[in-house]
């Protein structure tokens, strides 16, 4: 909260903007570093997993469970956030995990 009220006054912004803003960069820093560990343990794909929900977005619902090479992420673009607020992230993928 304290960041937050900071933020908006630096930016001279609403709280509501600014706490947005931080939420969003933190989600897409944590998906860049996840990259990153995925890359060093030798992970080949990962699965996108999104808070399904009421207020999951129509992008964010159809994102659910799909599949994407370690080699493929892109923050926004093939992995989360894929947009502000957005409560997506992503875990290693398995075939052998996959349900019948």
């Amino acid at each position: 909260k304290d960041l937050t009220a900071k933020m908006a006054k630096r930016l001279n912004a609403s709280e509501s903007a600014a706490g947005r803003l931080i939420i969003t960069e933190s989600a897409a820093f944590s998906s860049m570093s996840q990259i990153e560990t995925y890359k060093a343990l030798d992970v080949d794909s990962v699965e996108i997993v999104e808070t399904i929900d009421a207020r999951t977005c129509e992008e964010c619902s159809e994102m659910d469970g799909q599949v994407v090479k370690v080699s493929d992420m892109e923050v926004g673009v093939t992995i989360p956030p894929f947009h502000p607020w957005c409560r997506g992230t992503t875990c290693p993928h398995n075939k052998e995990w996959e349900e019948e």
